[in-house]
């Protein structure tokens, strides 16, 4: 599953910023270990320099995959990829 902000401004900051935090409310910290939104993150996606989060986990397949990225093509994505049998609702 993919979602799409094309026309994502820095003026969105605090949507993105309740996203994230929210991710690691569920998921906790990221493949590098990072927690909640960081003050630096909001510099870097002003300056277009942001490398966006990853909850990548390779050896648990009962956990989504999930990537947050900023691109000035796309604009804001999220990404969840879903691994193993994880469709029993």
């Amino acid at each position: 599953m993919s979602l799409i902000a094309p026309n994502f401004e820095p003026a969105q900051m605090v949507p993105l910023q309740n996203l994230v935090n929210g991710l690691v409310d569920i998921y906790g910290g990221d493949k590098d270990g990072m927690l909640w939104f960081l003050e630096e993150e909001a510099e870097e996606i002003e300056s277009g320099e942001w490398k966006g989060r990853d909850w990548d986990y390779p050896k648990y397949e009962e956990v989504h995959d999930i990537l947050l990225m900023l691109s000035k093509e796309r604009g804001l994505l999220l990404i969840i990829r879903e691994k193993g049998d994880l469709i029993d609702f």
